[in-house]
């Protein structure tokens, strides 16, 4: 039994698996240390993720495709070296904007939906005052291996540029890198979210599979069919909605402004220009992105706090 200010919670048997209950014990041992609860769940989420393989699979995987895609995109013959540079950076947008989104929904919905299968949920939830703590430290500790990942697919990215002679500036490198970032912890927090939710590991490897190809495939198609439908008059005003109410959109396009290229985008660009001119188009979705982030992490707080366990 475990004392919850002052309820009696009965916590889940582990005892029948081992790592679980290891893993049940060291959280203990960090909250008998006075350790915050978040700060608990987030120290375990790291040492859970660096005692798996999928980390590291996840940290290669994200450097060698990207030093490759880069690699391949800078050597394009007839280009000059701005122009060369810009293609290697497309070429790890692209992957990103297909990679992290179904990184992102897959840790966070895994992760959460395996605690919750495997009793971990019910036990931090009977150590936690508040269940927004546990969200919270899954978030920052997931949250970090996931920005390194990110961090290693730009590292991977600039270097296959260098191999090619191109010289960068490395501010655009950490801006990337940021928008990287900001992109994964979107698709995190709803990952979060799903797992929460879901009743278990194949349900919410169902669901985040699906949320997956909406986000990525069908929303453009459904634009673009729309735009086809009898739409094409209000062109300007839904392309610009679309890339603010798609956060794989925004993180493409403010890719885009970021190398300076805006012809790129064709006629997503020209209708952008005339709603949002720069700078303001930058910063809208910039903002845009911001609260995606914000509005993802509420609602995995929102459907745990509201969860029955």
């Amino acid at each position: 039994m475990e004392q919850v200010s002052g309820a009696a919670v009965e916590a889940p048997s582990l005892e029948d698996r081992p790592q679980m209950a290891s893993d049940a014990e060291e959280a203990r041992g960090l909250m008998r240390r006075g350790r915050r609860v978040t700060y608990a769940v987030f120290q375990l989420s790291l040492v859970q993720a660096s005692r798996g393989r999928w980390f590291y699979a996840v940290l290669a995987a994200a450097a060698l495709s990207g030093g490759a895609m880069a690699y391949a995109s800078g050597g394009v013959p007839g280009l000059d070296a701005a122009s060369r540079f810009r293609s290697g950076l497309y070429s790890a947008m692209g992957l990103s904007a297909y990679l992290l989104p179904l990184l992102g929904l897959l840790v966070g919905a895994m992760d959460m939906a395996g605690d919750q299968e495997g009793g971990m949920l019910h036990l931090l939830a009977a150590q936690a005052g508040r269940r927004y703590q546990i969200i919270l430290g899954k978030y920052l500790g997931l949250g970090t291996l996931l920005v390194l990942a990110t961090g290693a697919l730009v590292a991977a990215a600039g270097m296959g540029l260098a191999a090619r002679g191109l010289v960068f500036p490395p501010e655009v490198l950490a801006a990337f890198w940021g928008l990287t970032a900001g992109l994964v912890a979107v698709y995190l927090g709803l990952g979060l979210a799903i797992g929460t939710l879901s009743g278990s590991r194949l349900t919410a490897l169902v669901i985040a599979l699906s949320a997956w190809v909406a986000a990525v495939f069908l929303y453009d198609l459904a634009i673009f069919a729309f735009l086809g439908w009898g739409g094409a008059g209000q062109i300007p005003v839904v392309m610009a909605s679309a890339l603010l109410m798609n956060p794989v959109d925004a993180f493409r396009v403010l890719t885009i402004m970021l190398l300076g290229n805006l012809t790129a985008l064709g006629p997503s660009g020209a209708a952008l220009m005339r709603m949002v001119p720069p700078p303001w188009g930058a910063l809208s979705l910039g903002l845009a992105l911001v609260l995606w982030v914000a509005s993802t992490l509420a609602a995995a707080v929102l459907s745990l706090t509201r969860k029955d366990l």
